[in-house]
């Protein structure tokens, strides 16, 4: 046998103390502990197969889900947390065109339900129809979430949007204003509406009443985009004197959405990143309920009740006025588009300009302020009897800019606070009542806009902002962030 080799202590040292190293840093079996970096052992944790995703927080959690999802910097403070720049920018995109695709058929709502046998209610069904189907819409997108990533998900309503826009177009083959319909249920339906919940599960809580802002100024731009691009459109066709059952200024809508949601579909694929849902497994469940019981459910409802009737007001606003300009002033499809896209054009800089000054606001104060000057530049839209037709359109042009710019603002905050008011898990329950809410608020504006009269739309307006003045100044001590909110995000 031979002899023993020698060993310095070094070396003994070295032997005495072998153990296996857990990746995730667990203990030895010496009862040592791993001595892996965070970081390090973090990276190792991420590619095993047993990590416990019940007891990470949803700031942590950000890990791949599905091929392409999002890590956030760790380091950084979660109240100033901000998502990739890239899926931030498409995820607006997505809510600008969404929005455009709703308001692009209300120029030309009229002529096409007529060409195709309806009258004026089928033309106001026409337009209200798709901000219904959005409502269902937005409770099957939720339900898609719990078996799918996001990017999966949208990358299916954009290419389901392609089809109600290419249907949309080919109706006028068809003869049948029910396929009028169906394309616009469709077109509702596949509406992507997960704005909201992304930005409140990737964007910090002190940023977040300014991406909410930026996410509102989108949607304002659509309703001066949508009318100015059906004016376009229709001075396009005519220079170019096109006009058949497949392409026309009723029909060019439609084909010209499918191009570019098209377009969308291949940003999706390729650089969307998905965030992670909050933890809600079943060692969750007892804090989930726990935190249930303890909502402020006053200053819930009413801020659910404000974004309710600011949307409604908005909705109602876009409709009427263009009914005003071709029906008692006598423009044309074309007059009336171009006049309301520059109208909108200048409800975009106020609402860029309130993003700016978003964190110096508290979101409560911001509803309030912008309801009360909403109340006073209702008056604007009243029948005083102007013969010139310059001071008309001018006097209801500028009323229509203020109401709807500080409607859009109070949309802002409303979605900003309803997201503060509850734990980080029940965020995405709350996002998705908050967007089913603007989307049936969109569908009956539009209804009621295009039933309304000039002697009374002045008097409903002014009455829907003191409503939304006084239950926020009767309840405004509770409409506050609760606790667990600030200290998430």
């Amino acid at each position: 046998m031979e002899p023993a080799l020698p060993m310095d202590s070094a070396s003994a040292c070295a032997v005495g103390s072998v153990h296996t190293v857990n990746p995730c840093g667990a203990s030895s079996s010496d009862g040592s502990h791993d001595a892996v970096s965070p970081q390090l052992s973090a990276a190792k944790c991420h590619n095993t197969s047993e990590i416990d995703n019940g007891s990470r927080t949803p700031e942590e959690t950000m890990a791949a889900t599905n091929g392409g999802s999002q890590k956030p910097d760790d380091s950084a403070d979660p109240a100033e947390m901000m998502p990739p720049t890239a899926s931030l920018w498409l995820v607006l995109m997505l809510n600008l065109v969404a929005v455009t695709n709703l308001l692009i058929v209300i120029p030309t709502a009229d002529d096409y339900s007529s060409r195709l046998g309806g009258g004026q209610m089928f033309s106001g069904l026409l337009v209200s129809l798709a901000p219904f189907f959005t409502v269902f819409g937005v409770i099957a997108q939720q339900s898609m979430l719990s078996c799918m990533s996001m990017r999966t998900a949208m990358f299916m309503l954009v290419f389901l949007s392609i089809i109600g826009n290419v249907l949309y177009a080919l109706a006028g083959l068809t003869r049948s204003p029910w396929s009028l319909l169906v394309a616009r249920a469709i077109i509702g339906f596949s509406a992507v509406m997960y704005g909201p919940l992304y930005i409140s599960l990737t964007v910090g809580i002190k940023k977040r009443s300014r991406v909410m802002l930026m996410f509102s100024t989108c949607g304002s731009s659509a309703y001066s985009l949508a009318p100015l691009l059906a004016a376009l459109l229709e001075w396009f066709l005519k220079e170019i004197r096109v006009e058949n059952l497949v392409l026309d200024a009723d029909t060019a809508p439609g084909w010209l959405l499918s191009i570019v949601y098209f377009v969308l579909l291949l940003l999706v694929f390729t650089i969307f990143q998905s965030p992670t849902m909050p933890d809600v497994s079943q060692g969750r469940r007892a804090h989930v309920v726990d935190n249930l019981k303890s909502l402020p459910i006053v200053a819930l409802v009413v801020t659910w009740l404000v974004l309710l009737l600011v949307t409604l007001v908005q909705a109602m606003a876009e409709v009427y006025v263009t009914k005003l300009a071709e029906q008692y002033w006598g423009w044309s499809v074309g007059e009336a588009g171009m006049y309301m896209a520059l109208v909108m054009a200048f409800v975009v800089p106020i609402s860029i300009g309130a993003s700016c000054v978003a964190q110096m606001i508290e979101d409560r104060k911001g509803i309030f302020i912008m309801c009360l000057l909403a109340t006073i530049s209702s008056w604007t839209f009243y029948d005083f009897g102007i013969e010139d037709e310059f001071g008309r359109a001018f006097l209801t042009g500028g009323g229509c800019v203020l109401v709807f710019g500080c409607a859009s603002i109070a949309r802002a905050f409303a979605l900003a606070l309803i997201t503060k008011l509850v734990p980080p898990e029940s965020k995405a329950t709350l996002s998705t009542i908050a967007m089913a809410t603007s989307a049936l608020a969109r569908g009956l504006g539009s209804l009621v806009g295009a039933l309304m009269e000039p002697g009374f739309y002045a008097l409903v307006s002014i009455g829907i902002f003191a409503v939304v003045l006084a239950t926020v100044g009767l309840n405004y001590k509770q409409m506050s962030p609760i606790e667990e909110a600030r200290k998430h995000r």
